[in-house]
């Protein structure tokens, strides 16, 4: 999976993040009605639903990610945004200027 999805070009890459991170949270979350744009904190997100999703991004993607990222990148949309922008680029681990994040 890791090979077919980060050799994509990078919106087709974006696209497939995106999808690939809701069906993710969704089976985290038991929910059908992820929406890409909402802030994942409307979602309940707790620690271990983020650190379930490190791991797979990690282990199946084979990308590297801080425990913040789901603040920096608080949307399903920014975080592909993000992923597919490290994978492009490897030293884009972390934000220079994260997102401004949103607030319950």
């Amino acid at each position: 999976m890791k090979a077919d999805l980060l050799n994509l070009p990078p919106r087709q890459r974006e696209e497939a993040l995106r999808e690939w991170l809701t069906r993710r949270l969704a089976r985290y979350l038991g929910r059908l009605d992820i929406d890409p744009g909402v802030a994942l904190a409307e979602y309940g997100i707790d620690s271990l639903v983020a650190l379930n999703l490190y791991g797979d991004v990690e282990e199946e993607l084979g990308l590297p990610v801080d425990v913040t990222v789901v603040l920096d990148y608080p949307t399903v949309a920014a975080l592909a945004e993000h992923l597919s922008q490290q994978a492009e680029d490897p030293a884009v681990s972390s934000p220079s200027q994260p997102p401004e994040r949103s607030r319950p």
